[in-house]
């Protein structure tokens, strides 16, 4: 799923570049680029949430199905993760690659320090909730960033 997001983000990628100059054409490229992604992360949350058990059960076998929680919290990601490949991108096409390095070393220090206190406390779901804690700090990092660099447009 994940790979889909990059395609997109690939194939938009040039009009964010082109339209970097243009604070009001930027956002309209974003804002199109974000709906598209969000509607096709929700219809893939949506089958992963209500097929989650017959999935597991497709591909692990009955061993693993009761491992559905886990699956739902991680479906629910792919809509968030959709997002953060937006803004992600935009803070790219803005030319600002180490503010979005910069970004990412931070929730990846905030992944571990989540994944140290919740999986002892609670197994493999507490794994499952520090990568969504972390994918939504990520998310809103990059949607922050794009906004503020966004402004200085003229």
């Amino acid at each position: 799923m994940y790979i889909l997001f990059n395609v997109f983000s690939l194939s938009i990628f040039k009009k964010l570049v082109d339209a970097a100059k243009d604070a009001l054409r930027f956002k309209r490229v974003m804002h199109t680029f974000a709906r598209y992604n969000l509607i096709i992360s929700i219809i893939f949350f949506v089958v992963i949430f209500l097929a989650g058990k017959w999935i597991l059960l497709l591909l692990y076998g009955p061993a693993f199905v009761d491992t559905d929680v886990i699956l739902k919290v991680l479906s629910a990601i792919i809509i968030v993760k959709s997002l953060s490949y937006v803004y992600g991108g935009g803070l790219t096409a803005l030319s600002k690659e180490y503010t979005r390095l910069y970004i990412q070393i931070g929730i990846a220090v905030i992944n571990i320090g989540a994944n140290l206190i919740l999986i002892p406390k609670f197994g493999p779901i507490g794994a499952a909730y520090s990568l969504a804690i972390a994918e939504v700090c990520l998310m809103l990092s990059y949607r922050w960033s794009v906004y503020r660099y966004i402004k200085r447009i003229k």
